[in-house]
């Protein structure tokens, strides 16, 4: 289902009435400058020394999280997780490093955690652009960083997703070459500038095209791209108003894959649109699954595209796929005739719950 709308930038205005166009194509500079607050931040917390880093927060506030355990998989010495939720695991203790990231600093499932991990008597360190949780962290003394505001939670990506990596390479989780932090702005400010033209033929409009009036289906890697790969799903469901679903290799070819054999209502396999999201680094066998994978399915689906991360280093790959997800979930968005920002449901969710 390939559309044929034509789409201009004053079409995007139209549509974009709270500017998230604008949000994304400043991904490069606001993850420079997340790069910048969190080198200002003092921290004399050598993580090694913990048993394990948690990261408390939810929606675009928890994602870096979940980009940082997959970036530091094979570096860290501690185990990385990300809570969300109201309570900590029973683990949390006093040699627990724990990251508290709430966007508005008001998120009270974070808040819930950030007390639990006092009273735990954690090492703790905060994100966020002001709100409870900033309070919070003057009161106890304790380090924080904090990001601009003023915008949508996921739109903050860049500032979120560097400063946590620059505070687990200060606590000696990670290694994070000066070069791939410069490899990784070069590359994202040249896709902006490609993704960014509307008149153009690129790869964010053509996984959009793929998808619109579908269900875009993300497959990749139990690897690198775990967290990226969820990253998609949200931003089509947050920016685009659609449903998506995703899993992962190799554990898809033990179950998921048999739904593709699905009889008696085929039309259903054609409503699905596949991402499949590849990385250089992903095992040899896990490449030849996603070969022979879509040998087999490919023609059962409504569309296929497969999508390869660009840059040399691991940083680089992995910013390269988070913004183009972040492009073609808003081109989706615009060719629905969808304003991407607005999240009604969950504002109709959270004044609901704050009746009770």
């Amino acid at each position: 289902m390939q559309s044929q709308t034509n789409l201009t930038l004053s079409d995007i205005r139209r549509i974009d009435t709270q500017g998230m166009y604008d949000l994304v194509a400043g991904f490069p500079d606001h993850f420079k400058q997340g790069r910048a607050i969190a080198e200002a931040v003092s921290l004399s917390i050598d993580a090694r020394t913990m048993r394990q880093l948690v990261v408390i927060g939810m929606g675009g506030s928890a994602i870096s999280g979940d980009l940082l355990r997959c970036y530091a998989v094979d570096q860290s010495r501690i185990p990385i997780q990300v809570v969300r939720h109201y309570a900590l695991p029973a683990s949390v203790d006093d040699r627990t490093l724990v990251v508290a990231s709430s966007f508005s600093g008001n998120t009270e499932e974070s808040l819930s955690g950030f007390e639990e991990a006092i009273a735990r008597k954690a090492t703790i360190v905060c994100i966020a652009s002001g709100g409870q949780l900033l309070d919070l962290a003057r009161k106890h003394g304790l380090p924080y960083a904090q990001i601009p505001g003023g915008m949508s939670p996921r739109a903050a990506i860049g500032y979120s997703l560097a400063v946590l990596m620059v505070f687990a390479r200060k606590m000696g989780l990670i290694q994070v070459a000066d070069g791939a932090w410069d490899e990784a702005d070069a590359l994202l400010r040249a896709q902006t500038a490609r993704y960014s033209d509307p008149a153009s033929t690129h790869l964010a409009r053509t996984i959009a095209d793929g998808v619109v009036g579908r269900i875009p289906l993300v497959y990749s890697s139990n690897g690198l791209l775990e967290a990226v790969n969820l990253r998609w799903r949200g931003q089509f469901q947050e920016n685009s108003k659609m449903m998506a679903a995703g899993n992962l290799y190799p554990e898809l070819n033990h179950n998921e894959i048999m739904g593709w054999e699905q009889t008696g209502a085929p039309s259903l396999q054609k409503h699905m649109g596949v991402i499949v999201l590849r990385d250089r680094e992903d095992h040899p066998r896990i490449q030849h699954r996603m070969n022979v994978t879509r040998s087999l399915i490919d023609t059962r689906a409504g569309s296929w595209a497969e999508v390869q991360s660009e840059g040399d280093h691991r940083l680089t790959r992995m910013v390269s796929l988070i913004n183009l997800g972040d492009w073609a979930s808003l081109y989706a968005a615009y060719l629905r005739g969808v304003d991407p920002t607005p999240i009604g449901l969950i504002d109709q969710l959270k004044d609901a719950l704050a009746k009770v």
